[in-house]
């Protein structure tokens, strides 16, 4: 947010649709609403503005990228070999990696833009220097940048947070191989409304049966 010229109010400068619900699986509402905010009549955003973000539904990328859409694109992929994230991100069972790296060299083809891959690190889960080693074949010749974040400690799992150090030498050995590599701020943590916190607090307050 910055204020506007002139005012004390402030207008907003970024949106990113993603983290209440998989946006692609409500593509041409999503895709209207990108051109609203896109519109010098609605927000005036431009392609840098506007993010949305995909679990990886490989269809919709491959309609996005025969369609002029001003907003970038980012995915969650969490693993970097399908045992893993089938486990992680359950959609990979419907559109495994195979397919999701396939569709991702097709829009970059397409479109001409950089794609961004969101990874969560986990303690002994997914931040391992073997880990490292299946994410740098995986994204072999890939334009893309990934967005490293400590996963967020949810109180009803088992899933923690990767020590800080791991995440450095994590990130430091993919930018050693000449991925463009960002460690990102957690946000929302502190009051349990990072990703997945929300939806995980519900099922805590559900009756067992």
């Amino acid at each position: 947010m910055v204020p506007a010229k002139g005012k004390s109010r402030a207008w907003l400068t970024n949106v990113v649709f993603m983290g209440m619900g998989e946006p692609l699986a409500n593509y041409d509402n999503v895709r209207q609403a990108i051109a609203m905010l896109n519109s010098p009549k609605g927000m005036g955003l431009g392609f840098h503005q506007v993010t949305l973000s995909t679990s990886g539904l490989v269809p919709q990328i491959r309609q996005i990228a025969g369609e002029v859409c001003n907003s970038s694109l980012r995915f969650s992929l969490h693993a970097a070999n399908d045992r893993l994230r089938n486990r992680l991100v359950p959609i990979n069972k419907k559109y495994p990696l195979d397919q999701l790296i396939a569709i991702c060299k097709e829009y970059i083809d397409k479109t001409g833009r950089n794609i961004f891959i969101e990874y969560a690190l986990f303690d002994e889960v997914n931040d391992s220097m073997k880990g490292a080693d299946e994410l740098i074949r995986l994204l072999e010749s890939l334009k893309c940048t990934i967005n490293l974040i400590l996963g967020n400690p949810i109180i009803s799992s088992d899933f923690r947070p990767s020590p800080l150090e791991t995440a450095l030498a994590f990130q430091k050995k993919l930018i050693v191989s000449g991925i463009r590599t960002m460690l990102r701020v957690s946000r929302g943590a502190d009051i349990e409304a990072g990703c997945g916190q929300l939806r995980s607090r519900w099922l805590d307050k559900q009756p067992q049966t």
